[in-house]
């Protein structure tokens, strides 16, 4: 690390006015190396009968020296920007299955097969902070693991706030806030008390998909199913999830679901036009599971028998069909698609319809 020293305006009490001068930015650090990788892989791929093919593949990665933020390894009265240390450590293992089946009756052809995709992290080492609870460390967690607050439901009268003996000093509490859990007992809702919520939101722990496929006579289908377990998304898109606040528009969705004294079962928290702390951070409501299940692709056709084109020139065959490509999904997220949770352009069914011409 060579940015030792900078060039900065040193402001003096007693005048209103500064003097360029120079400070120890960040103490230097030698010694530094590269991530290392330890991999072991086994992996079997068989066919029986001609009809079955299965492969299995199995991994475990354990890398060290990954660069970390070095300040959790020194105390926070040193005063100083502590440099990036070698002291990472995560261990990373999974499996890939993959099985196909492909047989006929007389005529009748048929064909189905599926993958399956499992990869997790855990983190063993990460120069982590000093922190009071055991449920507020992420050393022993996934890269990205969320966490936040748990809600346990929505305050529906000030009497019930006012009795309440867990304070909550994150923002002004009123009816239609959330009340969240107090995990450490103090009788009060603070940063001490959020905790690991679903999965990490960077990618699924589970991939996978299956596809089936059948021909008699020439007619004949193929689809293609994919899916995605065990990840987690934060509904944060401010014009559907954070209504109002600067100016945001409102989503009827938002509206349907609010909270207010004529819709006391609402499951969204009151409609207010200022920021709150207290309903808008990371917490159980806006964490949500991702898991889904599409179909990709479906495609239906029909194959001319060779003798109806025995009068055509130079044609050896021709394919008719219709596809269809995300014809609907499968999931627990309202109003958004797992996959792009937002206001940008979303996910568009195609259909597509044509004919193959085989010279």
């Amino acid at each position: 690390m060579t940015d030792i020293m900078i060039i900065v305006p040193i402001f003096w009490l007693t005048v209103v006015e500064s003097q360029s001068g120079m400070k120890e930015y960040r103490i230097a650090v030698d010694g530094l190396t590269y991530e290392k990788s330890h991999k072991l892989n086994v992996g079997v791929d068989l066919m029986v009968w001609n009809k079955l093919s299965l492969t299995v593949d199995g991994y475990y990665d354990h890398r060290t020296d990954i660069l970390v933020d070095g300040s959790g390894a020194i105390s926070s009265v040193f005063g100083m920007t502590v440099p990036m240390r070698n002291d990472g450590i995560i261990n990373s293992y999974g499996v890939d299955v993959a099985a196909n089946w492909t047989d006929h009756i007389g005529d009748f052809t048929y064909q189905i097969g599926g993958q399956f995709s499992f990869a997790r992290n855990e983190i063993i080492e990460m120069n982590e902070e000093y922190r009071p609870y055991d449920y507020l460390k992420r050393t022993g967690h996934s890269v990205g693991q969320i966490f936040g607050y748990e809600v346990e439901g929505i305050y529906q009268s000030q009497e019930e706030i006012d009795q309440r003996d867990v304070k909550q000093y994150l923002s002004d509490v009123r009816p239609g806030d959330l009340k969240f859990k107090d995990q450490n007992g103090d009788k009060r809702i603070d940063q001490y008390d959020q905790v690991a919520l679903g999965y990490n939101e960077t990618c699924p722990e589970i991939y996978y998909g299956f596809n089936v496929g059948a021909e008699y006579k020439g007619l004949g289908f193929t689809a293609y199913f994919q899916g995605a377990a065990n990840y987690s998304k934060i509904l944060d898109t401010k014009s559907v999830y954070r209504p109002l606040v600067s100016n945001n528009t409102i989503s009827q969705y938002y509206w349907d679901n609010r909270w207010s004294e004529s819709n006391p079962n609402g499951t969204l928290p009151r409609l207010t036009t200022q920021g709150s702390d207290n309903n808008y951070n990371t917490n159980s409501l806006w964490v949500a599971d991702a898991s889904f299940l599409k179909l990709r692709m479906l495609e239906v056709y029909y194959q001319l028998p060779e003798k109806w084109l025995k009068n055509i020139a130079f044609v050896k065959g021709i394919k008719i069909f219709g596809r269809g490509h995300d014809l609907f999904c499968v999931d627990g997220i309202d109003i958004a698609d797992p996959e792009s949770i937002g206001v940008a352009h979303p996910t568009m069914r195609q259909y597509a319809f044509g004919f193959n011409l085989k010279f």
